[in-house]
């Protein structure tokens, strides 16, 4: 696992753990990457934690997936693409938000 997994750490932004979780969802080289969906990869890595993960990792997996597509694009490309899908979702990670505190509040009820 030692050399893909460095291999995986070649991409902008990953880490040692965002490499170990790519390697548990299957991918073994960046161009595994390639035209895959960063969506469904940040769900499947969910259900295979059997948690909720931080959508922050859904971001590190747009970036990596992008990087991947274009051939080992620049950093700051790579963080305008981030910062871009952040804006995008921003309204969704509200409302995950809002949905978590109406569920403490009816627990609490």
């Amino acid at each position: 696992m030692g050399q893909s997994v460095q291999a995986l750490q070649a991409l902008p932004g990953i880490g040692p753990s965002i490499a170990t979780d790519l390697w548990d969802l299957g991918f073994r080289e960046p161009t595994d990457l390639r035209g895959q969906d960063p969506e469904k990869m940040y769900v499947d890595l969910c259900d295979l934690r059997c948690q909720k993960i931080d959508r922050c990792v859904l971001y590190v997996f747009r970036c990596a997936v992008y990087a991947a597509t274009v051939g080992h694009a620049d950093l700051r490309t790579t963080m305008a693409y981030t910062h871009l899908a952040r804006e995008h979702l921003r309204g969704l990670v509200d409302q995950d938000l809002q949905q978590d505190e109406r569920e403490v509040l009816k627990d609490l009820a």
